[in-house]
């Protein structure tokens, strides 16, 4: 009973431990907000990204802000990542330093945040005035962990750890070598997963990153129509050099025939437009493709449950030392189903009963042989003697012939 009644205590208190909250990873609230640049002639800075264009020999910084959403408090780091391209894309180069950490400085980047505050912190760059022109990318981290002493202090707290990465962008030259320049190279109709759109598409010409925030409208040549639109449209972050697609939902506004379509484009105070005459076709690529992929994945995912269990069951087949049995047969529909093991003791059986029927039969097979052998011999022997006989009353009567025939010859 004393071991019963320890045993029940350490579960109430195991169970009461596992009931208080934890402070951990999932609990951990961080947001990051970047605001709202200078106008600059360059049109780099004049968004919420971290873009900057800075002249050697000078300095410029972007505000941002960081929050604890969470009801505990948080240590917040904030550093510069290496980045690195995968598809087009910037991602963080974790181990590795970027070339930017050395002009890099913050206002703050190592502090205390309470449950449900804010800060403001100042993150920019000072560039040496020997730096040649260049451009760079890098990243922004902002981690936040649970406070040390919180750890420590308290037996239900659990250290978590979120981080936040924000891309940037920094080219080290006057805000004249890095003007914004893209084109906007053509448009076409699309179905997309939220209906009917207008794609349009924008180059990036020039030596600075571009997110173009623009719009679409139309008017009707087939069948005339006042001006339909705008329909607005923005693109993903296109590095120099690159094209991407950028998507107009239109719905039912415009249908399948010739239209004249303006597009609009703008990157801060760059702004660029083009006008095309097309005949919008709705392409069925990307709906056919995710049809494609919903009955593709439930058939794939189908298949390899039934092969996983396949192997399971002869897996655990092996393992018991059984055989898999022998499906039946159409033609011998009322036998009984029997496996290969129990067919090879079957004929096991039959071999070792005939081969004894034939081991007790050798005996008689061979007297008989020999029984008979000696018969024939003997049929055979009288009938020789007898020949020989025949043969030996035959000769005597040549002699006297030839005798006669000798004497007259000699009377003559």
């Amino acid at each position: 009973m004393k071991k019963l009644s320890y045993i029940s205590a350490c579960l109430i208190a195991i169970s009461l431990n596992l009931s208080v909250p934890h402070a951990n990873a999932a609990n951990l609230g961080l947001t990051l907000q970047i605001l709202q640049g200078e106008s600059s002639k360059s049109g780099v800075e004049n968004n919420t990204r971290l873009w900057f264009v800075i002249e050697p020999g000078t300095s410029k910084s972007r505000k941002i802000i960081v929050r604890n959403t969470s009801g505990s408090p948080e240590s917040v780091s904030i550093s510069i990542g290496a980045v690195k391209r995968v598809n087009g894309e910037s991602q963080l180069a974790v181990g590795e330093v970027s070339e930017t950490e050395k002009w890099a400085n913050f206002t703050d980047q190592d502090f205390l945040l309470a449950p449900r505050s804010e800060k403001v912190v100042s993150v920019g760059f000072t560039i040496p005035k020997s730096e040649n022109v260049n451009s760079y990318s890098a990243m922004l981290l902002v981690k936040a962990t649970s406070p040390q002493n919180l750890a420590n202090n308290l037996d239900y707290s659990v250290p978590g750890a979120a981080q936040i990465a924000a891309p940037i962008f920094l080219g080290i030259g006057t805000e004249d070598e890095f003007v914004t320049s893209f084109e906007i190279k053509g448009v076409e109709g699309q179905n997309t997963v939220q209906g009917k759109s207008i794609r349009v598409e924008i180059e990036n010409s020039g030596k600075t990153p571009i997110s173009i925030q623009g719009d679409v409208q139309a008017i009707g040549i087939t069948f005339k129509t006042s001006t339909l639109g705008p329909f607005a449209y923005q693109t993903e972050t296109i590095a120099p050099g690159e094209s991407k697609f950028a998507d107009a939902l239109v719905g039912e506004s415009i249908a399948e025939s010739k239209w004249r379509i303006y597009v609009t484009a703008a990157q801060g105070q760059v702004t660029e437009s083009r006008e095309f005459e097309v005949d919008i076709r709705y392409s069925e690529t990307s709906n056919l493709s995710i049809q494609i992929l919903k009955f593709a994945v439930p058939i794939l995912f189908l298949l390899l449950l039934y092969w996983s269990i396949t192997v399971l069951k002869s897996s655990r087949r092996k393992q018991q030392g059984m055989e898999p049995t022998v499906e039946k047969s159409t033609a011998r529909r009322g036998l009984p189903d029997l496996s290969d093991y129990e067919i090879e003791q079957l004929l096991a059986e039959y071999k070792s009963k005939s081969s004894k029927r034939i081991a007790s039969k050798k005996p008689v097979a061979k007297t008989t042989a020999k029984k008979s052998v000696a018969k024939k011999v003997a049929k055979k022997g009288p009938q020789k003697k007898a020949v020989t006989k025949k043969v030996v009353k035959k000769s005597p009567p040549k002699k006297p012939v030839k005798k006669a025939a000798v004497k007259r010859a000699k009377k003559r």
